[in-house]
């Protein structure tokens, strides 16, 4: 597993610009040596999930989008991430580069996975299923944020170098119509347990499943105004009472194997639980290397349990700074309790309840919007007109899933409400073509 690790670790893109060329390292990961048996070609599958909480995507995505919106303060003093909170991006500003080079990287390791499980007359057939309906969920993943953040974007399937060079930029809309394809089939593919590295069921949560992919599905068709289909890929999960539930203490939401969870990934780094924990936690009484806004903040109201769960504060010279507390654990810690939550359960509930409401059934959306409200402590809010639901749907996604993969800033680019709440804040800075990072 090592030396699998260290195998999909060098690979490098070498272009971030319009086109795509990725060097192959001498040891290819599509070699018919790692995929002559369900064990290493599993192995190889999992390297790709180690490399991507290994460079903390999810985290820098976060990072950066929070900044870009209006969750986030930047307190580094690089002239990179300054840009990032002024919204002066340029395409070789590396905290973006940087973005762009991880995505395609592991597209470029599951395009690999791909191409070696097609080709190895060794495994068996569940191992191929599986191995094949993972690859096409990540691979759907990472090129949701690269349409999501970029718009017009290579959908890269293949690790030929000579195609991967020449292929077009395709626009947001086409490359989430790729994804619904990849995920469709992926959901066919994976099962409905979570399994472990020799595809026992029981595993912790961090290999997708067939649920995970229908969460993802169910965020791609509400992108695509597919309310239907957005309603009905979530209730899925959400009906799989067995399996998922929203976690009621607050403070155990992003625990590892939290019941809340559909995918995670699991630590890598020593003294680190996640990179959340480690890089945000304010414990030594200073501002960490960002800090919540302090209108994000005062938008919770004051008996809101989660302001008291998951903010914390420090005052030093007189100035208070906010930080998120989702996640606990800072660095130095002696076990592992806490895994970075990628899709939760109560994202879900809030896509039903925008699906619902913009097809009509406003007392379901009703009811989904309360079951993340009750949980706040918050009382029931009756939805009389979609204005006001989807205003009031609006405001739980900011409050619930703050700092969580960039959706804040998702959001507003999918509503189309980026200039109208961006601009008074961000003032002279702020143009309208900020909306897209650049390429």
């Amino acid at each position: 597993m090592r030396n699998t690790v260290l195998i999909v670790l060098l690979f490098c893109i070498c272009s971030c610009k319009k086109f795509l060329h990725v060097d192959s390292p001498a040891g290819q990961l599509g070699g018919a040596e790692l995929f002559a048996s369900d064990i290493t070609a599993t192995s190889a599958m999992l390297a790709v999930y180690t490399q991507l909480e290994y460079e903390s995507t999810a985290f820098h995505i976060a990072s950066v989008t929070g900044q870009t919106s209006d969750e986030l303060l930047n307190h580094r003093t690089s002239a990179d991430w300054i840009a990032v909170q002024a919204n002066s991006l340029t395409a070789d500003n590396s905290t973006i580069s940087r973005i762009w080079n991880r995505l395609y990287k592991s597209i470029y390791q599951c395009n690999a996975v791909l191409s070696g499980i097609e080709s190895s007359g060794a495994l068996s057939p569940a191992t191929r299923s599986i191995l094949r309906g993972e690859a096409l969920f990540t691979r759907a993943w990472c090129h949701f944020y690269l349409a999501s953040l970029f718009s017009h974007i290579p959908y890269v399937t293949s690790t030929d170098p000579f195609i991967n060079t020449s292929l077009s930029q395709i626009a947001e809309t086409d490359a989430y119509t790729h994804m619904v394809t990849d995920l469709e089939e992926a959901r066919n593919l994976l099962k409905e347990e979570y399994l472990t590295a020799q595809h026992i069921p029981g595993g912790e949560r961090i290999r997708p499943n067939r649920y995970a992919a229908e969460a993802l599905l169910s965020r791609i068709y509400l992108y695509q105004r597919n309310w239907p289909a957005a309603a009905t890929a979530a209730t899925k999960v959400i009906s799989r009472t067995n399996q998922y539930s929203l976690v009621n203490d607050l403070s155990k939401v992003f625990l590892k194997n939290s019941t809340e969870a559909i995918w995670q990934w699991q630590p890598t780094i020593v003294g680190f639980n996640t990179y959340d924990g480690g890089m945000l936690n304010s414990s030594l009484n200073t501002p960490s290397y960002i800090s919540l806004t302090p209108k994000l903040y005062q938008d919770f109201q004051l008996d809101d349990a989660r302001r008291q769960q998951w903010i914390r504060q420090t005052t030093v010279a007189g100035q208070t700074y906010y930080w998120p507390f989702k996640y606990r654990v800072g660095q130095g810690a002696s076990s592992i309790t806490e895994y970075s939550i990628i899709l939760r359960l109560s994202e879900q509930y809030l896509i039903r309840a925008e699906a619902r409401a913009r097809g009509g059934d406003l007392p379901g959306s009703e009811e989904d919007l309360y079951m993340i409200r009750s949980r706040a402590g918050l009382p029931r809010v009756t939805l009389t007109d979609l204005p006001t639901a989807l205003e009031l749907i609006a405001r739980e996604r900011r409050l619930e899933l703050f700092t969580e993969t960039g959706d804040r800033w998702l959001d507003l680019r999918r509503t189309g409400k980026v200039n109208d709440v961006l601009a008074p804040i961000k003032g002279a800075n702020w143009a309208a073509t900020d909306t897209l990072y650049p390429i």
